[in-house]
């Protein structure tokens, strides 16, 4: 049997297609036939950015029970009123998605629709229950919801900031919050105060506001240890962190993002977690977890019995007709509500590194036809490198001085104070959304992050995307990766490594041999921007001789959302620095976009367009979530 369904075709397409499998029904979940469904941001954002073709989209849903597995336990009947939370654009089970005409759900984690509610209303309730759940009671541990009349009397006995009380997940957060014997404050803007009130709020801020963390850790005495961000940005990272007790706390995100604080516990809630089966977040393969499934199945008793009693009131929501051919209308909406909300969801401040005999001015006029059509919520900070060096050769009559670069040798000491510049940028100028390097520029925010992911591997990298344009072999500084080169050369390797003579170099031992080999094609390669051949860089100390950073000697690999901007005609030989960059970066979160203006990034308006689109890409990327 086949049925109608919103089905992915490629990336930024979804239709809606009438030969979509009927889902099989597994023996632990039900058969529903759908009534209603909501939209959920984390639908348009799979269908634009995550690998998912021929999937069914869709994660709320509203319905009438068709069939019943014979393993599942809650007390489900044909002809029951239900509702609940699916796995969308699932790989692992394509036709799993909300929006068809028939849903099949995971049995005992779906509620029965209450009496009073329309299918409608109970459709927007699934993802933001789970949400609930496991941000607030599994992860931040709060009391049980009180679940009588008098659960808003309870006596208070702590704070949270629900970040964004206004979203689908913070109105329901700000009542639950309530009913465990909280003091709840939130944020939204001015023209949802009263509401915030209705639900329960005690203490409410325009998120507008400057300073708006400060004057919430005023506004509390600094005892504010709890926070649930429903925004999950960077910056609201940051505003939630000046909001928190100097004596430190507990911040939960939606989303992949750290609060930049060392004294703060940041945690992660990823709906889909709570079915208790395998799946794939983009090449990434998340393993099932048997607790998850039990608490979920806890916690939808709670949550069922409360909306029995209507002690929690669903999120307001815009009802629309049309049906499954209505979905794609609606979340084209979506979308552009997201473009709107760029402040929130999408504003960008990036930090730029420029190439080498250049200068920030340089970059930023380079960059001038992207910058001309981004949206203007966009901040760009050119950070100056400190050294100063020869001009640019192949530049030189286009660029005023001052001439500079971050390392000019490319030997340890250099590229230790590079990466030191970085951190006092982030640290001074900062928090960063993503980083953006040409030439140079580029090679050294990748042995940025690498050196950094290997010295500090239990944290979290502090931008959340890169974009790598026209970039030049990247170099460590690393001692251990060094002497695991270099450390077992012999005064007569050493004098093989300085001759530059390929015939020479191919006595060296491996991985030296790899290492020089890559060295030398390089230095030719650049000869013409930093007008120094290879003696320059091979005739010094062997502690001071540049070291390449080559995947096939490095197991180091970046894991946030990459952009690859290369010129099909870039000077020969750096198309191999280019290969090098991409193998760090992870295949299921990197996107290539290509131009035919040499080493530069003066770009056509056309080629300006794909760059923004590719820059929007990456930044969404790296919010994805539900």
């Amino acid at each position: 049997m086949t049925q109608r369904a919103i089905r992915t075709r490629q990336p930024g397409v979804a239709e809606l297609v009438h030969d979509a499998p009927l889902p099989a029904m597994p023996d632990d979940y039900i058969l529903v036939k759908t009534k209603a469904v909501a939209l959920n941001p984390t639908d348009w954002k799979h269908i634009d950015f995550v690998p998912c073709n021929g999937t069914v989209v869709g994660c709320d849903y509203a319905g009438v029970v068709e069939a019943v597995g014979s393993k599942v336990k809650k007390p489900f009947e044909s002809g029951d009123r239900v509702c609940g939370f699916v796995h969308g654009c699932n790989v692992l089970r394509p036709s799993g998605g909300a929006f068809g005409e028939y849903v099949v759900a995971k049995g005992d984690l779906q509620y029965h629709i209450p009496s009073y509610m329309s299918f409608e209303e109970a459709s927007t309730l699934g993802v933001g229950l789970v949400t609930i759940g496991q941000s607030l009671y599994q992860s931040l541990e709060l009391e049980k919801p009180r679940e009588d009349k008098t659960g808003y009397d309870a006596d208070v006995e702590g704070t949270i900031l629900i970040y964004g009380g206004a979203t689908a997940t913070g109105s329901l957060a700000i009542q639950f919050a309530k009913r465990s014997g909280l003091r709840v404050v939130t944020t939204c803007s001015e023209v949802n105060r009263s509401w915030m009130y209705e639900l329960g709020a005690d203490l409410i801020f325009d998120y507008h506001e400057p300073q708006i963390g400060d004057i919430i850790r005023e506004q509390t005495d600094d005892s504010l240890e709890l926070v649930l961000d429903t925004v999950s940005t960077p910056q609201t990272a940051s505003i939630c962190a000046a909001a928190i007790s100097s004596g430190g706390g507990y911040y939960n995100a939606l989303l992949d993002v750290q609060c930049p604080r060392d004294d703060v516990d940041s945690k992660l809630c990823m709906a889909y977690d709570i079915i208790g089966e395998a799946y794939l977040m983009g090449s990434t393969r998340v393993s099932s977890e048997p607790d998850n499934f039990a608490f979920g199945v806890g916690w939808t008793k709670i949550a069922q019995r409360l909306l029995n009693d209507r002690h929690i009131l669903p999120h307001r929501y815009e009802k629309r007709n049309g049906g499954l051919a209505g979905v794609i209308d609606g979340l084209q909406a979506l979308r552009e509500v997201a473009n709107y909300l760029k402040g929130t969801i999408l504003k960008m401040k990036i930090l730029c590194l420029h190439g080498f005999g250049t200068n920030p001015n340089t970059l930023e006029s380079q960059m001038a036809a992207v910058t001309e059509i981004a949206d203007p919520s966009w901040e760009f900070f050119y950070l100056a490198g400190e050294v100063e060096c020869s001009p640019n050769e192949d530049h030189v009559k286009h660029i005023r001085p001052p001439y500079l670069c971050y390392s000019e040798h490319l030997d340890p000491n250099s590229l230790d104070a590079a990466h030191a510049l970085i951190d006092e940028a982030i640290e001074e100028n900062g928090p960063f959304d993503g980083a953006l390097g040409f030439s140079l520029g580029a090679a050294v925010i990748a042995s940025y992050l690498l050196e950094r992911l290997t010295k500090y591997p239990d944290e979290s990298l502090p931008i959340r995307f890169a974009i790598f344009c026209s970039p030049v072999t990247p170099f460590s500084g690393n001692s251990s990766y060094r002497q695991g080169i270099f450390g077992w050369l012999t005064t007569d390797d050493e004098r093989r490594l300085r001759s530059g003579d390929d015939q020479e170099i191919s006595g060296l031992p491996e991985p030296a041999r790899l290492a020089v080999s890559i060295l030398i094609y390089f230095f030719k390669a650049v000869k013409g921007i930093t007008s120094k051949d290879y003696n320059f860089y091979l005739n010094r100390p062997l502690s001071e001789v540049p070291c390449v950073l080559d995947p096939r000697l490095c197991p180091t690999r970046i894991p946030i959302p990459t952009l690859h901007v290369h010129a099909e005609n870039d000077i020969p030989g750096l198309e191999h620095s280019a290969e090098i960059i991409e193998s760090f970066c992870s295949a299921g979160k990197r996107r290539v976009i290509r131009h035919n203006n040499g080493h530069s990034l003066l770009l056509s308006s056309a080629e300006a367009r794909q760059m923004v689109l590719g820059m929007e890409w990456v930044a969404s990327q790296s919010q994805l979530g539900v």
